[in-house]
C-alpha cells in the first residue's frame, strides 16, 4: 500500500503551512519539504523543520533544489 505524501514548497508563505500543518499530520503518511538551494539556511526553513513534526506531522525530509540557470 502506498502512502499518502504532500510536498511543501518553502516558497509558499509560512502562516499558511502553519495552518495547515495540524491538517498535515491528520492527512498525510509523511511531508517532504521542498527548498531552494539558496534558502536552506535561513531563518524561515528552520521555522519549517520545526514547525511540521512539532505539528504531529512525520517530516520524511528536506530536498534542496537548485535555482534554474539563466537561458542564454
Amino acid at each position: 500500500m502506498v502512502g499518502k505524501q504532500l510536498t511543501l514548497s518553502s516558497r509558499q508563505c509560512l502562516p499558511v503551512v502553519a495552518r495547515l500543518a495540524a491538517f498535515l499530520a491528520a492527512a498525510c503518511d509523511s511531508v517532504l519539504l521542498v527548498v531552494p538551494e539558496n534558502e536552506a539556511d535561513t531563518p524561515q526553513t528552520d521555522a519549517l523543520l520545526r514547525l511540521i513534526p512539532q505539528q504531529g506531522a512525520r517530516l520524511a525530509g528536506c530536498i534542496l533544489v537548485a535555482e534554474p540557470s539563466p537561458s542564454r
